[in-house]
């Protein structure tokens, strides 16, 4: 996991990047850091099961597997982020 200065780091390189033009960084990471000017997403997730790629693909939902449930999370994160809901 990358430490805060680390994360500090990458937000500086790409607000230069930007020039000035706005944006968020937001990053999905296992535990929360004091990293500042971040939107974290705190989600630990460990996908072990034997049938990994079926669940990445799962376009049609047919599975309810840990990266349906994992999904569907960031989605609903992302969608309070974004859509400021």
């Amino acid at each position: 996991m990358p430490n805060s200065l680390d994360i500090e780091k990458l937000y500086e390189i790409l607000k230069l990047k930007r020039k000035g033009k706005p944006f968020e960084l937001i990053m999905l990471l296992p535990k929360s850091t004091d990293a500042s000017n971040v939107i974290q997403i705190p989600y630990e997730i460990k996908i072990d099961d034997t049938r990994v790629n079926e669940f990445v693909i799962d376009k049609f939902k047919q599975y309810d597997s840990k990266f349906t449930k994992f999904r569907e999370y960031i989605g609903k994160q992302l969608k309070k982020i974004i859509l400021c809901v």
